[in-house]
């Protein structure tokens, strides 16, 4: 998607008045804001936006039945934590409040709901809805039984190629959707694998 700027310029030839109040920046971390031509999508670029972090929190905690979490309470951890790693809440300890008063009881259930879920390394990296990984792609490039940090190489190796392979892409087909998730796969390694080296060690 063209950054709005780019819109915006194209708008004021037919739309003055609606050019002229489209915002340029985006009101969480002041990134620039992309949109679709037709306005009917207006997102930012930056891919660690709070609002984003928060909302892909939100789907963790969702997925695992943290249900005693509420939107407010990620809104919170999110703000006073500033992490920038969706799934960090799930290496919250015991009896510790998830944020400035918070009840210490929903890191007991976070806790609770993961040794529940048993993640499997697929079912993991797709708990966040990370931009263009979902259970499908999860599944297609991590195995149950290879350790999570090990799936990684061959992705890193293999690049987009390895991707599309993995996701049953024709090879004589230039695939935009494999070479996304390569981008959201190596944008979030780190915090990928570190979260879940941490829920190992628990």
């Amino acid at each position: 998607m063209p950054l709005i700027t780019e819109v915006t310029k194209r708008l004021h030839g037919v739309a003055p008045k609606l050019a002229s109040v489209l915002p340029a920046q985006c009101p969480r971390c002041e990134w620039p804001l992309a949109s679709r031509i037709d306005l009917t999508l207006i997102t930012c670029v930056n891919p660690r936006c709070p609002a984003k972090i928060e909302e892909s929190t939100y789907h963790v905690v969702q997925g695992i039945g943290a249900t005693t979490v509420s939107s407010d309470d990620v809104y919170r951890y999110v703000e006073q934590t500033k992490t920038r790693n969706p799934l960090s809440i799930l290496t919250a300890r015991s009896g510790e409040s998830l944020y400035e008063g918070a009840d210490p009881a929903l890191a007991d259930d976070i806790n609770e709901a993961v040794a529940a879920a048993d993640l499997t390394p697929a079912e993991f990296v797709a708990l966040p809805h990370l931009p263009h990984v979902g259970r499908d792609e999860a599944e297609a490039l991590f195995a149950e039984d290879v350790p999570l940090e090990r799936s990684y190489k061959p992705i890193k190796d293999g690049g987009v190629p390895y991707v599309q392979a993995r996701l049953a892409i024709p090879n004589d087909t230039v695939s935009l959707h494999a070479g996304r998730v390569y981008e959201t796969l190596l944008e979030f390694e780190t915090d990928i694998t570190t979260a879940w080296k941490q829920l190992e060690e628990k």
